[in-house]
């Protein structure tokens, strides 16, 4: 590899690692802003994200089919099979979020049963079904920032999460701490802020795709036309390996969070700042093997 091919490549990386850096900075905020709350409200918090942290690297290893798919597309100068996949991976996106906001919903009677505290299960619930919901734009935004990144125009959308990171850092002030007149949620205020912000970057998305003329040619005009079922099975197949493999390398913290909550409230609580932590360093080589992916596109 020459250093002409590395300088591209780092370039390249840069706004990737930090649009995935953004996902996870809505977590790092939701835990620095409850930790002011109480120990148990960040325990609860920690029961809670260790559960969700399993669907979503899912849901971020199956949809880097998009970005396969589009870059392909893109070398080919197939505007419409662009559309195509970005259309269908939009319905991958919702049945992967809908499929374990489900699975979140079944096994609700059963987080008393996990080995957690008492009162850290209860406190987490309202959380939990909250953030649990959270995974359906959640795997929206990561399908259309994948779509873009494709499309070589990651700084755009590294800008929309930076924004949706700043609208949950305000709801979160307004939500967990009762500032400005709104009520004073605590810990179920957080997940509202996750939430709303989540919705609020898909939005962002789908108008900036709408309203950037550059874009027309490879962003679908009809997004709820009626699915391609071949297509969408075609996007499974490619990225369920991945799914596969980042739920490997990352499901191991999930499963350390609950057994460190068979030691107590607090020591639960300082795994989630050790989780965050750790997360946010996995998401630098992930953003790095996404640009090498990018630097070897046909049309480069």
């Amino acid at each position: 590899m020459t250093v002409r091919e590395i300088k591209s490549i780092i370039t390249l990386a840069i706004p990737l690692v930090i649009g995935q850096l953004g996902q996870m900075l809505l977590g790092v905020f939701d835990t620095i802003m409850v930790g002011e709350v109480g120990v148990l409200d960040l325990a609860a918090l920690s029961f809670a994200n260790s559960l969700f942290i399993i669907p979503f690297v899912f849901a971020i290893g199956i949809l880097t089919c998009i970005s396969i798919r589009t870059a392909t597309a893109r070398g080919k100068q197939n505007q419409a099979e662009a559309r195509s996949v970005c259309r269908n991976g939009l319905f991958l996106s919702v049945i992967v979020g809908t499929v374990f906001f489900l699975l979140a919903l079944a096994a609700y009677p059963f987080l008393h049963s996990m080995g957690q505290p008492d009162d850290v299960a209860t406190r987490s619930q309202a959380y939990y079904l909250i953030v649990m919901a959270s995974l359906i734009p959640c795997a929206m935004s990561l399908l259309l920032k994948n779509h873009a990144d494709a499309l070589d125009r990651p700084w755009p959308a590294f800008w929309i999460f930076m924004g949706g990171v700043a609208l949950n850092i305000t709801l979160n002030a307004a939500l967990i701490f009762g500032k400005w007149g709104f009520p004073e949620l605590g810990l179920e205020g957080a997940a509202v802020a996750t939430l709303v912000a989540r919705w609020a970057i898909v939005i962002a998305m789908i108008l900036w795709f709408r309203y950037d003329h550059s874009l027309h040619s490879w962003t679908p005009e009809h997004w709820l036309k009626k699915p391609d079922w071949s297509e969408i099975s075609a996007l499974t197949k490619l990225g369920f390996p991945a799914g596969l493999q980042t739920l490997a390398e990352v499901s191991t913290f999930a499963a350390a969070g609950l057994l460190i909550g068979h030691f107590g409230a607090e020591a639960l609580a300082s795994h989630q700042i050790a989780l965050q932590s750790s997360g946010m360093a996995f998401m630098i080589p992930l953003g790095l093997s996404m640009a090498l992916h990018g630097s070897h596109r046909p049309y480069r």
